[in-house]
């Protein structure tokens, strides 16, 4: 029953943070300000995540080769 509770908690919550990640317009900037630079942060942070995930399959598939031995 505790596990249900908490996946449906995940599922729930994993969606809403899209939501309040998403920025509205905002102000108008100041004529005098220069242009800040847009900056592509999607593309390294994918590449860690995907690091991270195959690092995480790598060390579960060698702890289950490690239990199978003994």
């Amino acid at each position: 029953m505790e596990k249900l509770i908490l996946i449906s908690f995940i599922c729930l919550l994993l969606p809403s943070t899209n939501a309040f990640s998403q920025l509205g317009p905002g102000l108008p900037n100041d004529p005098d300000d220069p242009p800040s630079p847009n900056v592509p942060i999607d593309g390294g942070v994918g590449l860690l995540v995907g690091a991270g995930i195959g690092l995480g399959i790598k060390k579960v598939r060698e702890a289950k080769k490690g239990s199978e031995k003994l």
